[in-house]
């Protein structure tokens, strides 16, 4: 299947008019203005759901073209080492947190260092409404 090249040889259908109630003479007339209307709005319906696969494809190839242009170099990335945070031990990193936390509070202004040490009072019960 070939694809315009621009969405503009291709522009989005339009949904067709939608007849005013008054346009319907109400003496029950077969076909009525609004079963011309449901045929085609069945038919855009068609058409927009066709449309819609071309764009798709489209923009597909768009993206496609575009990673190709810029992975100029196609071989593939070999990850020298491992993250070490992502395999330790929880007991290390309890540790290693450990040890940071003096260098954290160095930094701190007092007042912040007792806002994080000042805990808040546990909140009292509701009484039951009498």
């Amino acid at each position: 299947m070939s694809l315009p090249p621009r969405p503009e040889d291709d522009p989005r259908p339009e949904p067709p008019m939608r007849p005013d109630d008054d346009a319907c003479c109400g003496s029950g007339c077969d076909p009525c203005v609004f079963d011309f209307y449901a045929e085609a709005l069945n038919a855009w319906r068609a058409e927009l759901a066709a449309w819609e696969v071309r764009e798709a494809a489209r923009r597909e190839a768009a993206a496609r073209e575009a990673e190709g242009a810029t992975a100029g170099d196609t071989t593939p990335k070999v990850l020298t080492r491992c993250e070490p945070s992502a395999k330790r031990a929880p007991k290390q990193a309890a540790k290693e947190a450990a040890k940071e936390a003096p260098k954290q509070a160095a930094k701190q202004t007092p007042k912040q260092a007792a806002t994080q040490t000042s805990k808040r009072a546990p909140r009292q019960p509701r009484k039951p409404a009498s």
